[in-house]
């Protein structure tokens, strides 16, 4: 199921087409996704950061769904009511903006255009209030943002809406929006790998599975399960045996884990976890008498990462 979840965000996410070819092995003609997906699940699909930042993850808890309000949509859903109305609305798209060729380009100069402007207003609000986001978030913001300002001008237009109306819903409409960006943007750092990585390891260390010692004890022998050393400041860790050491601890809980130790090494230095003041991600170290090549992971990164 998750690679098949895979499939489809990076599908629709990156809006690229499944090449094919003819019997007569010539490449057949690009059919890229069209429109978007809605996808039900008691749970988010665990498929990685850049999977997850691909995804518009709504989370719905009890209590939170206007059960009358539900039973009255399913009512005039059976008597064909929104059938009708998405009907209208593609009718008033085509008459309005695709009855001939060039009124069909400038709709699509047009629709570009807006998709950048909006794309940049989300951006930038998710900016000022200092929302840490994947660049994904913005582009599907933008996407949902041109689809509800399409059906508020249809609204409009059939006269079921007046302008307050309007500007009220769209100001609800981008209260809501932002608010499940947020989510989004915390449930996608929290799918980094070096975000993975950090609260796996502090796990094994809470339950006992592996251990550090304190670095002012470098002289003594190493207990079984021990990764590396402590003090106030580092986690000195032993770096390829701590990355197998989660990996197979993710494998255990039937998650994956398939980042490499360099590509690992290289993001928890990208993102500041790690002491790289000698130009390297570990370095070879003195403790009491033994040498060591440990990875300085710094405990306060550590703790932001586990909200301490």
């Amino acid at each position: 199921m998750k690679a098949i979840m895979q499939t489809v965000a990076r599908g629709y996410g990156d809006r690229a087409a499944r090449n094919r070819l003819t019997p007569e092995i010539t490449l057949r003609e690009a059919r890229p996704p069209q429109g978007n997906v809605i996808v039900t699940a008691e749970f988010a699909p665990d498929i990685g950061e850049s999977g997850t930042a691909r995804l518009f993850c709504i989370e719905m808890k009890p209590g939170q769904i206007d059960l009358p309000h539900l039973t009255e949509l399913q009512e005039r859903a059976a008597k064909g009511q929104l059938t009708h109305m998405m009907y209208a609305y593609t009718e008033w798209l085509k008459e309005t903006y695709l009855c001939d060729n060039d009124r069909y380009a400038r709709f699509l100069e047009m629709l570009a255009e807006e998709y950048q402007n909006e794309r940049a207003c989300w951006r930038a609000t998710l900016r000022e209030n200092k929302v840490k986001f994947h660049d994904r978030i913005p582009d599907t913001l933008a996407c949902l943002q041109l689809g509800f300002n399409y059906v508020m001008g249809f609204l409009l237009h059939s006269g079921v809406l007046m302008q307050r109306d309007v500007d009220e819903i769209t100001e609800r409409f981008n209260t809501i929006m932002f608010h499940h960006a947020a989510h989004q943007s915390e449930a996608v750092e929290q799918d980094r790998p070096t975000h993975i990585f950090i609260r796996k390891l502090l796990a094994m260390l809470d339950c006992g599975q592996i251990c550090v010692v304190p670095a002012s004890e470098g002289d003594g022998i190493l207990p079984s399960g021990c990764l590396g050393y402590e003090d106030e400041k580092y986690y000195y860790l032993f770096f390829e045996s701590t990355q197998r050491a989660v990996k197979k601890f993710c494998d255990d809980q039937g998650e994956g884990f398939t980042i490499s130790t360099k590509a690992l090494g290289k993001a928890l230095a990208d993102e500041g976890f790690i002491n790289t003041d000698t130009g390297e991600n570990t370095r070879t170290m003195r403790f009491g008498s033994k040498t060591k090549r440990v990875l300085l992971l710094r405990k306060e990164m550590v703790e932001k990462v586990m909200g301490i």
